[in-house]
This record gives C-alpha cells, structure tokens and sequence, in this order.
C-alpha cells in the first residue's frame, strides 16, 4: 500500500452505518464497505471545509457505468409518473406522509327561481350554463348581488376553474377548482345549479401561470414619493446619450407639486465605469411623472475604499453610491430603509437553513448565500471531484457524494447519522436535477434518458422534508413544445412539477429568467420554478438589472392546453417597460478583460512553418511580450491544462463584474495577493490548436479563415457538412472568436474549439477560453478553485453545469425582499397620507419592488390635499410586476 493512502479500518464509523442505510430497500445495489472512503479535500482551495464529505465509490460509478440506479421517488410521484404511462426506472420508496389535497365533494342543487327568491347567498358557488357537453364547466364566487326590480338580480363574482382548464391537465387533483383573476359579470339565468362542498386552495393567474394560495399572495403594492426620493426615470432621447438610450436614468426629486411635473436633480455616471458610482453635476429639469420606473438607494460615502466594500458585500443591484458629495436625503425613507436594513440583520443572525441538491460546484448554493439570510448545510453531489470543489467553498456544510436517490432512501429509514438532514431541518431545498435529457443544446437528448427522472426524485425530496421554499432550475427545453415529454404526456415535466407542488400544497410560479438580465455575461436562459409552503409567502421574479443586447432577445415559452392544443399559456418572464434597465450588460471584455494573455504555440503538423514568412503572427505577439505555450507537452495526454500555473493580473478592474471576482468576500489574508489560479485552458488536439492559430484575430471569425488558403485544415465533418449541404458556413460557431463587445455564448461543460453550440475562442488571443474565464461568464470568484481530479476537462464540466452566480443572488435577494415585506407590514408605523396623483398609463407604470429602498408599504395610504396632506409627497396606483395585461401578484 503506497504511503498516505485510505486504508479500510481509517473509514469512521459514520460513513459506514450511513452505507448500510443506503442498503434499506429492496433492489439497492449491494455496496463494498471496501471502496467507501472519506474525501480529502485539496489543499489548493483557500477555504477548508472542517465537515467530512461521505462517498460511495460504487454509487459515483453506477451513471457512467450506463447502468444508473433507479429513480427512487415517494408515492406521489409514483402516482403522477404512473398517469403519464411511465412505469419503469423507478422505485417507490415507502413514506407515511399525506400528500394530497382534500377531495371535493360537488353537491349540485337546482337553482330555485321562485318568487320566494333565490337559494344562494354572497359567499355560494354557482355552476355556469354549459353551452355544449364538451364544454369545460365554469363556476362563480358569488361577491355581490345587485338587485334589479322585484325579480331580476345582477351578479359578480370570480371565475373558477376546474383542472381542465390549466396547464396541469392531464395531471394534477382531479377534481380540484382554482380561483382566477377574471370576474364575471351577469344574470341568473346565466346559471343552472348551486354548488356545495367546494374549497378551493389555490388562486391560478393565467397570464402567468402561477398557481398561488391566497396568504402567499404578496401585498399590494404601493408608490409613495417623496422630496429628495432617488429614483429611476426611464430614457428620453431629449436628455441622454444615444448610447445609454436602453438605461434608466438615476435622479433626485428636488421639487414636487401635485398633479404637476417635478423637478429632478440628473446624477450621472462618475468617470471611473469599473464601479456603480454617481455624480451631481447640478443639471436638473423637469419631467412628467409618467417617466418614474421606480426608487433606488443613492449612499453617499467619503472614500472610494469604503464603497468598494459595501458593494462587495451586499450585492444590492438597487444601491449606487456618490464619492465626497453630500446630497440631503428624505428622512422618512431613511428611516423606513434603516428599519428593512434591521429587520435584514436579524434575520442574518439566524439565516435559513438550506439543503442543495444536485448541488454540482455550488453555483445555486454560493449566489444563493449572498441574500445573506440563507446558509447552506447540506448537500449531495454525485461527482466527486464537483462535491469536492463544494466542501471546500461551503465551511461546515455535510456534503454527501452519492446517488441521491439511496440517500432519499436512507432518510425514509432515518438513517442519518449526522450527514443527512431530518425532516423539519430544511427551510429551504435548492435544486437543479441534470438536464442532459432535456438542453437544446444536446444533439442527442432523449425523453427517455434515465436522468429525466432525476425531477421525480427531486420532488420527492420536497415530499419529504416539506421545506418552506423550493427552487428548481433547469434549461428551458424542460418546456420546449417539442422536448420535455413524459411517458406519453407532452410537455409533462412542468406538468408533473407544477402537479406534485399544488398537491403538496405549494404556491407555485414557473418562470422564465435571462441570466444577462441579471449582471451574468452569457446567453443562458433558464427555466426557475418557486415554490412556498402554505402560510409562506411566494417571492417575485427580480427584476431585471441590465439590458439584454438586442441580439439576445429572450424567447417567449408557453405551456399548451391539455386539452385544447390551440389554447397556451404563457410561462412568465419578468422584464421592465422597453428593455430598459439602470446597468447596461456586462460584456465579454468586462468580465474578462483583465487576466494575462498568452497563447498556444502552432505545431505545424498539418502545414510546416515558414520560417522567412514576415506575416508571422507569433513573431508579432512575442514583440508584443505575449508567452505562447505548447501543446504537446505530455503526447497522447489531454488531462493537463494549458497555460500559467498562476498568473498576475493583466491590469487594475475596469469593471465592476471585474471588481466584483478579485475582492468578493475575499479574507483579509488573501487582500495582498495579485495572482489569479486557473488561468489556464484544457489542452486541444494538435489538430485543434493548430486550426485555432489559423483563425483570424478578429471578433466573430471562424473556419472561412483558413478554407481558401488551408483548406487541409478543415476537419472532415465540416467538410462533409459543405459538400452535403453546398453552404462553407454550416457550423458558424466552430472554431468561432468571440466578440469583446457581446456577452459570451452558453457556457456549455466543454470547452472546445470545434463546438457546434458555443463560441469559445479567444477574440485577440490564438486559444480557447481558460477555465478562469469560463468561471467569470458564470460570476464566480477568482478565489474559488475548482477540483479537477487529474483531468482539467472535470474544471470545465463542473461551471457548465452551474447556475450562474448573479442568478441565483438574484432569486435569493428576491425571497429576502418578500419575507422582509411581510415582517415590516406586522409591524405599521405612523405615516404622514401622502397626496393622490393619476396613476401612469399601462404601458407605462413604473417597477413595483419600491418599498426596497423606500418607504414602508404602510407609508402610502390613501389620502387627499384636502387633509392637509404636504406637497412633497404623492402616490401611485398599484404597479404590475409584469409587462402583461394582467398582474401575478
């Protein structure tokens, strides 16, 4: 035995009792005590975690062996799965647990139309008419009742629903009734019976089919302005740069007069653009308030290095600072702020616990922390070195490499031991289950791949310990209309999600996010489902932060009627008036722009060099100080990395996504340091490398570089795609510069130059991207150090399969708004009535998440000039957090 290695008698005994919990069901894989060791975790990370990470060598194997375990799930899923004709890759695992809704019992009794008046009161249900047997049933709420004469009534009420007429169906309690936003409007005759022994749980908006309990609902929300308010005015061409023409501007009320245009001191941006700063140069004017897209929070703060701290540590997109300028600001908003930022405190004092599953390198985890109330505790992990690179950035989280599914059926056994949670620990369950079967962006993807039924397994986890939140992300191809199916149920996975959630008893919304919208430089949409238990209140969607080139529009998703394949319903995507946003995306320059350059040497295996050639570009870039290394240096190997094993930076932040890398949480040991680890690339083919020096240095070229010249460089399934197809540019993307001025492409598990999904070439460097790069177009810390097992192709895999750091801060900060907006509306104080004004148009309403920056919600309450109210405040209607017609609030 070859010194430092595990031996069998070191595993401690946890590890093996929680071994033989795995063993409890029947068809487990019998697991080798032998090959069950403990994880050392490496020296390279800054962080050492002090919790053992438990590992089951047979359990990490059995998915890329092709026989995964099967999907162990709880009875309720089993159910669903069942409905959709799947009954094999599964097990069901034994749980004591009621998971369904009550059933409704639908009494009906014939409306009595007598003299004698009708056999309903407000509060009854009543069944609509059906104009054919095909026909969907309806019913009414009855709210009020509008008499008309001695025998004619009107009738209002909101419309109910059965589960027919919602994207669950075919799935989902089948006698269930949801209450809807759209009020009904008429005579009795318009019905034919009174309902008894209905209960409806569930609230489902249409528009954006979100599905929510009546005391998840968020608060109406409510605009009150006041002096010396900061807030965002949406871009006029008569007072902005053409170039900032797609960004909210930042402004301080100085005059308001109601009903009346205001007068707004302008901030502009400080010449240092690395950083959120502003400054008043005096311009003002003034504005109709129809140009109002909400309230910020402008801090003014003596020292630049004070403000690089505060923003590197909150994270608040909402937040902007003024260096050595005094601006007044208005008392009560600073004091409704000082109280959230309180309330904020105390709830970081005792933050939620969380349990990651799937949790990969700890994207979801590690953004998820920054709302600073959420704390990740555990996790399991599949991939050893993935849980590795988790352990070592989570201090004291229990991470469990394994199946997750014996891990489920160790918990069912209540086999703990220290390393799983119990039920009623978990606050929160963080998911992202793989989506190979699912991406677009897998030529292969199969509805039948074993991985699809990783979901199930998710949600039974959900079933199990009951968290007060849920969030799953996964690709949006989970609701492509043509991708997703389960059994034989079309776009039955956010059926079957959706289904099992509102059974359990969950508020739901399925929701669609931008990733760039959110400050993350790549094209990454993801799907995002939110889940709240019942007596929880269910987060917005954050709004946007940045703009989205105009080139990476996000697609619209729908949901289509079970029933009815011409009826969709549309799956929500948050956005603000326009496309505009306070920052403008961060592009690829911005995120990377300041790491060393270096580039590949050219091994001249297919053409030999020519020697005397004065065009030769290495010659240029060695006049340019730029280090070429080669890529041949281990023959037949391409576990090693290319490049610096460490390197300095190439030059100060000139970013802020820049800044935010070098100095995020960074601990006072690590201040002095100026080296980067990970710079590096994973070693091409010769072939590749020598194809990548043949590319152009400009932004956007690709393999029509070398055809008419080189044309033996060109790998033969793009030839065959030419020939097949008569078009040279089949495959754009293949060997493809970025653009410095763009956001990057998907960021996809591997880094190569011949991909046909991603560009991936360095735009004025002969090369692929580094690993460090690739970290940054996914917001990670530069001080994170992924494990690579040996094979830096693992590094890349693991920020493939990432959630985007600024994404998952966002849905973190999002659920943090929401629970400090119901602690704060507990606790009313004694607000000034602020003046009424008309409120904006619809296609112009300003954002709706004020009371963030601002004053309580309970400031704004109704009043008039004739009380006495001040000039210096005004209200605005209720905003719409949607850009639809109708609102999910």
């Amino acid at each position: 035995m070859t010194r430092g290695a595990i031996r069998p008698c070191d595993l401690p005994k946890m590890a093996l009792s929680l071994i033989k919990g795995c063993l409890v069901s029947s068809g487990a894989a019998s697991l080798d005590r032998r090959r069950c060791y403990k994880v050392p975790v490496s020296s390279n990370n800054r962080r050492q975690s002090s919790a053992p990470i438990i590992c089951s060598h047979n359990q990490h194997s059995n998915m890329s062996t092709g026989d995964p375990s099967p999907a162990s799930v709880t009875p309720l899923l089993s159910d669903l799965l069942r409905q959709c004709n799947v009954t094999k890759g599964y097990r069901v695992v034994n749980s004591k647990r009621a998971h369904r809704l009550q059933e409704k019992i639908l009494q009906l009794i014939h409306i009595d139309r007598s003299e004698s008046g009708p056999n309903f009161t407000h509060g009854s249900y009543l069944r609509k008419c059906q104009a054919g047997q095909s026909q969907v049933p309806e019913y009414v709420r009855v709210e009020r009742i509008k008499r008309k004469g001695d025998r004619s009534m009107r009738i209002y009420g909101p419309i109910l629903i059965g589960v027919e007429s919602t994207p669950l169906y075919p799935l989902g309690p089948a006698d269930a009734l949801f209450v809807t936003p759209r009020t009904f409007s008429g005579s009795m005759d318009d019905f034919d019976a009174v309902v008894q022994g209905i209960s409806c749980s569930h609230e489902f908006d249409e528009t954006t089919t979100c599905f929510t309990r009546p005391e998840a609902k968020p608060a109406s929300v409510e605009q009150a302005f006041h002096l010396h308010d900061f807030v965002y005015l949406r871009a006029s061409g008569r007072d902005c740069d053409p170039s900032r023409a797609d960004l909210l501007r930042v402004a301080q009320i100085t005059e308001l007069q109601s009903a009346q245009p205001s007068k707004v001191l302008l901030l502009d941006p400080h010449e240092d653009k690395s950083r959120p700063y502003l400054r008043a140069q005096g311009k003002s004017m003034r504005i109709n308030y129809n140009r109002i897209r909400g309230r910020c929070w402008v801090q003014t703060v003596p020292l630049v290095a004070q403000a690089d701290d505060e923003m590197s540590q909150h994270f608040d997109k909402d937040t902007f600072y003024v260096i050595g300028q005094t601006l007044p600001v208005c008392k009560e908003c600073a004091s409704s702020h000082e109280r959230r930022h309180n309330v904020r405190r105390k709830l970081a004092q005792k933050p939620l616990a969380v349990l990651d599953l799937f949790s990969g390198a700890g994207g979801l985890g590690l953004g998820f922390a920054q709302s600073e109330i959420a704390e990740c505790r555990w996790a399991i992990e599949q991939d050893i070195c993935a849980a590795k690179t988790f352990s070592a950035t989570h201090p004291g989280a229990q991470v469990y490499a394994g199946d997750a599914n014996d891990a489920l059926i160790a918990v069912i056994a209540k086999q703990f031991h220290g390393v799983l949670p119990r039920p009623g620990e978990v606050d929160v369950i963080l998911t992202g289950p793989p989506c190979q079967g699912f991406t677009l962006a897998n030529c292969n993807h199969s509805d039948e791949d074993p991985r699809n039924l990783l979901v199930p397994v998710a949600l039974s986890y959900i079933d199990i310990y009951r968290p007060r939140w849920a969030i799953i992300e996964n690709v949006t191809g989970l609701v492509d209309k043509n991708n997703g199916t389960v059994g034989d149920v079309k776009q039955g996975m956010p059926r079957l999600i959706m289904s099992a959630l509102v059974t359990l008893g969950y508020s739901v919304r399925l929701a669609t996010i931008s990733a760039a919208s959110m400050g993350v430089p790549q094209s990454r949409t993801r799907v995002v489902v939110v889940a709240a238990k019942a007596g929880e209140v269910l987060p917005d969607l954050p709004l946007p932060s940045h703009t989205v080139p105009g080139s990476q529009s996000t697609r619209e998703w729908s949901i289509l009627s079970g029933l009815d394949d011409t009826v969709e319903f549309k799956v929500a995507s948050r956005r603000r008036d326009d496309g505009q946003a306070p920052r403008r995306w961060v592009s690829a320059w911005e995120a990377v722009g300041d790491l060393e350059r270096f580039d590949w040497e050219n091994p001249h295996i297919i053409y030999p060099a020519d020697k005397d050639d004065p065009e030769d570009s290495y010659r240029q870039r060695r006049l340019l100080k730029v280090p070429s290394f080669a890529c041949n240096l281990v023959p037949g190997s391409r576990t090693l990395g290319i490049g610096p094993v460490k390197s300095k930076y190439h030059s100060r932040p000139k970013s802020e996504h820049q800044l935010l890398a070098r100095s995020w949480r960074r601990k006072k040991s690590d201040a002095g340091e100026e080296q980067v680890s990970q710079h590096r690339t994973v070693a091409p083919t010769l072939g590749d490398a020598e194809r990548v020096a043949n590319v152009d240095l400009k932004p956007g070229a690709n393999h029509l570089s070398w055809r008419p010249f080189r044309p033996r460089l060109t790998p033969h399934y793009l030839r065959f795609s030419s020939e097949a197809f008569g078009n040279n540019n089949c495959y754009p993307s293949a060997y493809q510069r970025s653009d410095p001025e763009e956001i990057f492409s998907t960021t996809l598990t591997e880094i190569s130059p011949s991909s046909l999904h991603g560009t991936v070439l360095h735009w004025n460097q002969y090369r692929t991207l580094s690993i460090r790069e690739a970290a940054r177009s996914q917001g990670f810390p530069d001080w994170l150090h992924f494990e690579t097992g040996g094979d830096f192709a693992n590094a890349a895999k693991q920020i493939g399969n990432a959630v985007p750091i600024p994404l998952a801060s966002a849905l973190g900060v999002a659920l943090r708004e929401a629970i400090i907006d119901r602690t704060v509306r507990h606790r009313p104080t004694e607000q000034k009535a602020p003046a009424i004004i008309p409120a904006a148009p619809p296609d112009s309403q300003p954002r709706d998440n004020i009371h963030h920056h601002g004053a309580a919600p309970s400031a704004a309450i109704a009043g008039g000039r004739g009380n006495g109210v001040p000039a210096a405040c005004f209200q605005v209607a209720k905003i719409p957090p949607f850009k639809q017609k109708r609102t999910a609030q």
